[in-house]
């Protein structure tokens, strides 16, 4: 049998949405450069006031085969406390300003600025 270089080409075929509006019209798989992604389209039809007005389009959306499917987002990296900041001197931290008490603000200003 003969072997085909599937490099830099894929295929999408019409996907069962199975009552879910949200999934895509279309799914397959893409490879470029030999690396192997998901390959996710809706039907659109552009909004009035646009270049695409009233005109039918796909909207696509590729994921890296190795990132769960259907498109999840990825994990969040863990983010690391900030390091303490270092002392530069002796002294006793200063406290932060006080905080003005509620139902004090722009109203209750007393200038003469006209803006």
């Amino acid at each position: 049998m003969t072997t085909y270089d599937r490099t830099n080409s894929g295929l999408l075929a019409r996907n069962d949405k199975q009552g879910n509006e949200n999934r895509p019209d279309y799914r397959g798989s893409i490879n470029v450069d030999g690396v192997e992604y998901w390959l996710s389209a809706w039907i659109k039809e552009g909004r009035e006031g646009t270049k695409l007005a009233g005109q039918k389009y796909m909207s696509l959306s590729v994921q890296p085969k190795d990132a769960s499917y259907p498109a999840a987002a990825p994990a969040p990296a863990p983010v690391a406390a900030p390091a303490p900041r270092p002392v530069i001197h002796d002294r006793a931290p200063v406290p932060p300003a006080p905080r003005r008490a509620s139902g004090t603000g722009f109203d209750s200003m007393d200038d003469d600025i006209p803006f």
